[in-house]
């Protein structure tokens, strides 16, 4: 029962990790595709 608490505890911070560091993947590779398309336009 105790393990199962903690397993669950441990999936929860996963998720928030792994939604943090989507967010930043999204930040970083957006910076570049704008940059590119600003290159594009002119």
């Amino acid at each position: 029962m105790r393990r199962l608490r903690a397993m669950r505890h441990r999936n929860r911070r996963h998720e928030r990790d792994a939604r943090w560091s989507v967010e930043s993947i999204r930040e970083v590779t957006a910076a570049p595709s704008i940059a590119c398309v600003a290159e594009r336009h002119r």
